[in-house]
């Protein structure tokens, strides 16, 4: 058997100006609305065009993820300044199990965001290849690269200090004749995924 309207009525709430219906059972987890729904109706402001609206003087664009959580006891949001204004609401309306849910995904969010560099196309494209050959010696020894978007190639130049008299590429360099010149060189700008 289901609940009838009388055990379960549907309250009618204005947050911030934004109307919510929702039932009384989802809204009495709050300690908030456990308390201001406990027949104090001297605590009530109602307002609406029938005044049946019990309004609440807070941020109704977050009350709709603080509502969403009592309904389903999780949150979704991705993005963290909005995650902060969670917090603070949650805090008001006594729900500190959403307190603690906004604190570890913050804590993940944080962990885990994407950089942003810059690279050598040459080496751009050797961590990518390394990518697709399981027998190179990096393969093996380091974990997989992360996935890599290039926002943007560019054509620069860098000063590089070069020595032009005869020596192998072994051996390290000890003169004293060095010059400074410009090289071309490409970069690219990159997104390296969490």
């Amino acid at each position: 058997m289901g609940e009838t309207p009388m055990e379960n009525p549907i309250v009618k709430i204005n947050v911030g100006g934004k109307p919510f219906y929702t039932k009384q059972n989802t809204l009495v987890q709050s300690k908030y609305f456990e308390v201001l729904l406990a027949n104090n109706m001297d605590k009530r402001i109602y307002v609406g065009k029938n005044s049946d609206e019990i309004f609440i003087d807070r941020n109704g664009d977050i009350f709709r993820h603080v509502l969403q959580y009592l309904r389903l006891g999780k949150i979704f949001v991705k993005e963290e300044n909005t995650l902060k204004k969670v917090k603070i609401e949650a805090n008001y309306y006594g729900l500190s199990d959403l307190e603690n849910q906004v604190d570890a995904r913050v804590k993940y969010l944080s962990e885990s965001k994407d950089q942003y560099m810059f690279m050598d196309s040459d080496k751009l494209l050797e961590e990518y290849m390394e990518k697709f050959n399981p027998s190179s010696e990096k393969s093996t020894t380091q974990k997989a690269p992360k996935s890599l978007q290039v926002i943007k190639c560019f054509d620069t130049v860098e000063k590089q200090t070069k020595c032009f008299l005869p020596h192998t590429a072994s051996e390290s360099c000890t003169h004293t004749n060095h010059k400074t010149i410009e090289v071309p060189v490409k970069k690219a700008i990159v997104r390296r995924y969490a």
